[in-house]
């Protein structure tokens, strides 16, 4: 019995000392997939409700369909009441708070580029990507980077490069 105890004493500090040494400023963004670079630059994109976004370069219909849904999905989860409510080319802000690019069309097929680069500062966002298709990507990636306190909803300020690691 007292063997027993012991061995799960063991095991219990060799998982805190694991955990506690493993603690680093990426531990803070738990993403899946996990991209495939990621710098955390310790600060805070404050959300509001006249959060904004525009769609430039080249992009299918889905693009805008799908950035709506990814606002109202953010609305959802925070509460928030965005003056922004659907997006087309012809809706676009004239002082976005998070600016999407997209270099190309993309097709759904094997082997479509589907990288992106997602930056998060304390004054805006940018998501650039060679094709719509990663920019989707792109979204879900900022979607699951969402968190609260006190002061309200924010997303970490943050450098994000990823592409598919198979096609």
């Amino acid at each position: 019995m007292i063997q027993c105890k012991t061995i799960l004493l063991l095991y219990l500090l060799f998982f805190i000392s694991v955990f506690a040494q493993s603690k680093d400023e990426n531990m803070d963004a738990i993403l899946m997939p996990v991209p495939a670079k990621l710098h955390m630059t310790g600060s805070k994109y404050i959300l509001k409700d006249s959060f904004q976004i525009v769609i430039k370069g080249e992009a299918e219909h889905r693009l805008y369909r799908y950035t709506t849904r990814f606002l109202r999905r953010l609305a959802g989860r925070t509460g928030l009441f965005f003056t922004q409510d659907y997006l087309s080319a012809q809706t676009a802000p004239e002082f976005p708070d998070f600016i999407i690019f997209s270099r190309d069309k993309g097709k759904v097929q094997l082997n479509v580029n589907e990288s992106y680069q997602l930056i998060v500062t304390k004054t805006g966002i940018s998501l650039n990507s060679e094709t719509d298709i990663g920019a989707i990507r792109g979204l879900e990636t900022l979607l699951q980077l969402l968190k609260s306190d006190t002061s309200g909803y924010y997303f970490p300020t943050v450098e994000i490069e990823d592409a598919p690691r198979f096609p």
